[in-house]
């Protein structure tokens, strides 16, 4: 049935990789015997330029191509030179490659694999000169140049306790209070984020560089976390204050926030217990402990995989071992075996079989099927095992067998040793244990059994070991312990202001609410007066104040669509529209290493065909996929964008630009798939007699068999008909898409706005509304590049005041059924601000959440249309 489906979606397009662009690395360059290769499946271009300063590779594959990733090769004299040191993952409009040594005379092919791990090529092109390689790939060569970050990664450590010891941690863990932490939230503080377990100490210039008032009383200063007060070390004079602290990993933020206060009471303190000697002729020399390490390197977004993670690491390819490295300490060789996991996720659809060693030392084979999960467990002998640097080597050698590396967990005896003078470990009942490796006797150690409540243990026993101290614990109780020499607690992540807010309760009023980043509240603002003026109500919300009432100040998407849930039914004057203005991100935790982009976060949603962002989720609360609340967002990195586009917007709600005579712009794609000239019609028919409309077709219009010919004037005719006049009110595409382009970049896209060169461009000042019956144009989510709908949107010289438009895969005849309804309705005039026509017309499609989901409003839900 998917295949079936796949025929006519409109913009098979998989964008499964992080990155537009992958940096060439010579060192990797390896030659390559000709694959058996089909020529069949679709290359629609390949070229390749230069200005002097290497070659930026790029290539488009057609509509109804699959790809699972990309190679590129030069051809020398040798045979061809495989240019990228892994799989370029994805088939991406416009994807390129930067060779930075590649010269004038070169020529190359790139080969694209499928998801069966076939294979098929392109035809061999040359390389192009042009002025500037910044003229057809976006960006300079200086930055092409910079190699692509190598991706993200985690390492953790964790203790594996003793039955007994854990039903005493678990025992005494501490429920989250969310009534306390709203009160907290409504009170003057600083929050201060960390981003792992352990003992911190922030100074009080910290605390009064981030607000803090540190001339109250030190005896009443309280800290809290989860909305429960955490036990901790106040200096006398309120110079520092020190505390043990748990961070959290969830799919969308690595940090947690604890909040501390000037209260009106003494505040929980961290106690202090005696350690006296007890004999035991038995002292324990080692307790369990599991180490994992986790690749966060390539997002892949047609893997469906529910709530889980869709980053992975580095993709084995046949014949092409991947090294994993990573660090180990601690390790006590005296135990025979440690147990290890290494998990994968298949890529490819074929049978999967991985070969596994560590450190050279072989281990065995792990098997898998299809695109699922699969790992393998290895009992090791502890000899394999290295201090310090160890490499994970994994391949596969099977003809179309594609894997991406996901995590190694070891489970291993570690001795009682201090890692960077500093070590979380559990004793063994009554038995001695000695600690060693702190580089100085002044250590600190801390039972942290008992959770948000640790106990300092004094009186302790220090003895030095050639350069290095060792801590003798008496035999005792098995408890949970964190020893740190004085000079090694952690510094903060981030220590910021707690503004006082009180969103949870009953007396607000607003019909708009905007949520904006905290660095954009100024222009928030502005924007909330502009509707003020107008007579409509308006609350302007911090993000950061979402997170401090509904999610205990933790970045996330859900908390977002529980404080709208809460305003919708409990404020005096519930929202009709929100408002985003921020940037979102499938990135939120920055693996990529392209900024902090996922401003207001975004909600990510597994559909029929891919995973994507939906600002719908945001505002749907009884899971059918509709918003109870219309909903658009400013996808702003910058304070400017959003002054731009309110601009736009005082602009366009005026007489002249509401105006239907000014007509509209009807473009579509040739028939592939779908008879997209009569889709475009259809919708056209719902407008009002008499008003201008110009349709704009990418073929020639002939009859069958010629009805693909393409016309090669009709990129020049559909830039012509936008620049025509005061602009049209209205633009609509009907055909496939991608990304950046309706089709591809010969037709219409970015190009089009961005200045490049051989491209006509969009020059009309005036604005219009579009409407996009495509897939992906509306994708705002990728840390990369703008989508096509961020472009026009963000662009100063015309282009549009709102998009409507996609974020996923989805079939037109689903899109018509929800046009018709959007355009029946502009028509009539009754429904006069964008938000609610969208809100509307997906009332029509009860079965396809999809569309609903996945469709995002790029602007203002409140703007007037009529």
């Amino acid at each position: 049935m998917r295949k079936t489906l796949i025929a006519i979606v409109a913009s098979l397009l998989v964008i499964s990789g992080g990155m537009d662009t992958a940096a060439q690395r010579t060192s990797k360059a390896r030659l390559a015997a000709p694959a058996d290769v089909e020529r069949t499946m679709n290359f629609e271009r390949a070229a390749a330029y230069t200005d002097g300063e290497g070659v930026w590779i790029t290539w488009q594959i057609g509509q109804n191509s699959r790809a699972l990733g990309f190679e590129v090769y030069r051809s020398t004299a040798y045979g061809r030179e495989l240019l990228n040191s892994q799989v370029i993952i994805g088939a991406m409009a416009d994807r390129g490659f930067y060779f930075p040594e590649g010269l004038i005379g070169d020529t190359f092919e790139v080969e694209g694999i499928s998801y069966e791990g076939t294979r098929f090529v392109s035809q061999r092109f040359g390389t192009e000169s042009v002025r500037s390689i910044e003229d057809v790939s976006g960006r300079t060569a200086d930055d092409l140049r910079v190699e692509m970050p190598s991706g993200g990664s985690i390492e953790s450590s964790e203790l594996v306790l003793p039955q007994e010891l854990r039903n005493e941690v678990a025992k005494s863990r501490q429920p989250w209070d969310m009534v306390n932490q709203r009160f907290l939230a409504a009170q003057v503080g600083v929050k201060i984020g960390i981003k792992k377990d352990g003992f911190y100490r922030v100074t009080k210039a910290e605390l009064m560089a981030a607000g803090f008032d540190t001339a109250g009383d030190p005896t009443k200063w309280q800290l809290f976390a989860g909305g429960v007060e955490q036990a901790i070390i106040v200096e006398p004079a309120g110079n520092y204050i020190e505390f043990y602290a748990k961070s959290i990993m969830t799919i969308e933020s690595d940090t947690r926030y604890y909040f501390l206060f000037n209260a009106a009471t003494t505040g929980k303190r961290i106690g202090t217990r005696v350690s006296r000697p007890v004999s035991s002729p038995v002292i324990a020399k080692n307790y369990r402990s599991k180490f994992r390490f986790s690749q966060k390197k390539n997002y892949i977004y047609d893997i469906l995989n529910g709530e889980a993670d869709n980053f992975w690491g580095d993709i084995l390819s046949p014949g092409f071992p991947v090294n994993i490295p990573f660090n180990l300490t601690g390790i006590d060789t005296t135990q025979a075996k440690a147990l290890m996991n290494v998990s994968f996720q298949g890529f490819s659809t074929s049978a999967h079989n991985v070969a596994v060693s560590i450190n050279g030392n072989v281990l065995g084979n792990v098997p898998g099927s299809s695109q699922t999960p699969f790992s393998g467990d290895f009992l090791v002998p502890t000899s394999f095992l290295i201090e310090g640097p160890n490499t994970l080597t994994v391949s596969t050698s099977t003809t179309g067998d594609f894997v991406m590396f996901d995590t190694v967990d070891i489970d291993f005896a570690r001795r009682y040793t201090a890692d960077q003078n500093r070590t979380l470990f559990y004793t063994t009942g009554y038995r001695r244990s000695v600690v060693s490796g702190f580089t100085s006797a002044n250590v600190r150690l801390f039972d942290i059994t008992a959770d948000g409540e640790p106990v300092q243990v004094t009186n302790l026993s220090l003895t030095q070991t050639g350069p290095t101290f060792d801590l003798n614990l008496p035999a005792a109780r098995s408890r949970v312990f964190y020893a740190v020499e004085d000079t090694a607690p952690f510094q903060a992540a981030s220590i910021i202001p707690n503004y006082t807010s009180s969103l949870a309760t009953p007396a607000h009023n607003a019909t708009l609410v905007i949520i904006s980043y905290g660095d954009f509240m100024t222009q928030a603002e502005t924007w909330a007066n502009y509707r003020r003026a107008q007579g409509m109500s308006v609350e302007v919300v911090d993000i950061a104040d979402v997170f401090d009432e509904f999610n205990y100040g933790t970045s996330a998407a859900a908390p977002i669509n529980s404080f709208l849930n809460y305003a919708k039914t409990n404020w005096q004057t519930p929202p009709q529209y929100v408002l985003i203005m921020g940037d979102g991100s499938f990135d939120p935790k920055n693996y990529t290493n392209r900024g902090a982009q996922n401003l207001v976060p975004v909600k990510m949603v597994s559909t029929v065909y891919i995973e994507t962002g939906s600002d719908e989720a945001l505002a749907d609360f009884n899971g059918d996929g509709l918003a109870e609340i219309a909903i658009g967002r400013i996808p702003a990195k910058t304070g400017i964008e959003i002054t731009n586009a309110l601009a736009k917007v005082q602009t366009f709600e005026t007489a002249t630009m509401t105006d239907l005579n000014r007509g509209a712009v009807f473009a579509f794609d040739v028939p592939n798939g779908y008879d997209f000239e009569g889709m475009s019609h259809t919708v056209a028919d719902h407008l009002p007699a008499g008003m201008p409309i110009t349709f704009v077709n990418r073929g020639m219009g002939l009859p069958p068999p010629n009805q693909m010919q393409l016309d090669p004037m009709a990129q020049q005719n559909l830039v012509n008909a936008l620049n025509a006049g005061i602009g049209r009110y209205i633009v609509n595409y009907s055909g496939h898409g991608t990304t950046g382009n309706w089709v591809n970049s010969a037709f219409f896209g970015v190009n089009n706005y961005n200045g490049a060169v051989g491209f006509p461009q969009v020059t009309n000042p005036n604005y219009s509304l579009y409407t996009m019956l495509t897939c992906l144009n509306g994708y705002f989510i990728n840390p990369y590049n703008d989508s096509l709908s961020e472009v026009m949107f963000k662009t100063s010289v015309g282009g549009s005041v709102a998009n409507w438009s996609s974020a996923g895969l989805t079939t037109p005849d689903i899109q018509l059924v929800m046009a018709e309804r959007f355009y029946q309705q502009l028509a009539l005039g009754s429904i006069t601000r964008l938000g609610d026509l969208v809100k509307d017309a997906k009332t029509t499609i009860p079965g396809g959440s999809d569309v609903r989901l996945s469709w995002v409003l790029i602007g203002d839900p409140t703007l007037k249309v009529r």
